[in-house]
Formats: structure tokens, sequence, C-alpha cells
């Protein structure tokens, strides 16, 4: 990918097995991706699977190794943990599943319990409700990214819509759903290149839907 000059961000799913056992293998990946591009970032996303004495112990160690960032290690509902968690690591320390509407996000941004605002059009309630989101983190100061759900090249380019209009993404985006999937909605899909995605200019959203594959893949229920 970095070659391709595709992608320099690489987030590491994690928390599916045992805490030391997955913070050796996610320690060696980011040294090794540093090594081969210094300039890259390398996060990782825990989904909640660590208690409090758990980040304590081994996310310092990611810490260390160059990790910039760490989405969600506790519990949604422990706000303070993820508060004390910001104040005591280098790397931002990011809520996610505790995270939903702007209202969420307020809390949040007061609280200390994040230090960074994933925007994401489908959790935030649509493209306005998102973009009233992105504004209380920037009255907030908290640097904001393009989250994404794996969405189609249509929901894609319904982000790439909102994130174009935000001031700054400090922290780039992750719309990476369309190269996940086996096919696409999209008569154009997506374009990737020079670690950049590209805004559609169509109307609308700016992409036109295959209405052949849309009919396709439509269940009755």
């Amino acid at each position: 990918m970095l070659e391709a000059r595709r992608h320099k961000t690489f987030k590491i799913k994690m928390g599916f097995g045992g805490a030391e056992t997955e913070t050796r293998r996610v320690v060696r990946t980011a040294r090794a991706i540093h090594q081969l591009a210094p300039e890259a970032i390398v996060t990782v996303d825990l989904n909640q699977a660590w208690d409090m004495t758990t980040c304590m112990r081994l996310l310092p160690q990611m810490d260390d190794a160059g990790i910039a960032m760490v989405e969600q290690p506790l519990p949604f509902w422990n706000k303070d943990g993820m508060a004390a968690l910001c104040s005591r690591l280098r790397m931002a320390v990011v809520a996610d599943e505790g995270l939903w509407d702007l209202h969420d996000a307020y809390a949040a941004f007061k609280s200390g319990a994040t230090a960074l605002y994933g925007v994401k059009i489908g959790k935030g309630g649509g493209i306005r409700r998102a973009y009233k989101a992105a504004s209380v983190a920037e009255a907030a100061g908290i640097p904001i990214y393009g989250g994404m759900a794996l969405e189609s090249s249509i929901g894609t380019a319904a982000a790439l819509q909102l994130f174009s209009a935000l001031p700054l993404l400090s922290w780039d985006c992750e719309l990476i759903g369309p190269l996940l999937l086996a096919d696409d909605l999209a008569v154009q899909p997506t374009q990737y290149h020079n670690f950049e995605v590209v805004v559609p200019h169509g109307t609308g959203l700016g992409v036109e839907p295959d209405h052949d594959k849309v009919n396709f893949y439509t269940r009755k229920t």
C-alpha cells in the first residue's frame, strides 16, 4: 500500500485474543511499518476489550512503539477511565462506541474522555447532524478525522461531501469501505490515488447508483 501510494495510515484491530500476545504482535507490526516508512501512521482499535488495569499495563508499550492512537480501549460507559488514559498517555485515546450524536460528543469533550472525534454519518444521525457534531468538536478544540462503517461508494460519497466541507481533518480519514466489498453499487466506484480519496463531482452525492446492481442485490423481507 505504501509503494502504491494508496494508504499511509494503518489501523490494527485487536482485543479478541490474549492481551500480552496481541500487544507483542501490534508492537512488532508498528515497528516494521515505521522501518518501511517513518512517516506512516499506525493506530489500533480495541473495541472496548480491556479493563483499566490491562490498559495501564500494556498501552504504554504501544505508546513507546510509536503507535499514534488507540480507539475505545475501555467499555463505552467508562468515561472516567477514558479521561484518565487521555491524561496519562502520549498517544491519542479515542472514544467510538461511547459516542453517537452531538450530545455524546459534547459530554465526551467536556469530561476529557476523548482526544479526537471520528465523524461518522451513520452514527451521527445523517449528514446534517454529523456536521453539527463536527462543529462541536471544532468549538472545543478537538481534532477530528473522517470515520466510516464499511459503506459502499454511495455511502462513501456522502461522507466525502461532508468531510470536504469541514474546515480541517487533522487526522485525515479512513474511508476504505469500497475496497473491502466484493462488489459496488455505483457506476463509478470510489477512486484512490497518491494517498488520497477523490471527492466525486457529480450531482447530489456525486455518484450515480448502478440500478441493475441495486436490483440484483435487493432482498424482499
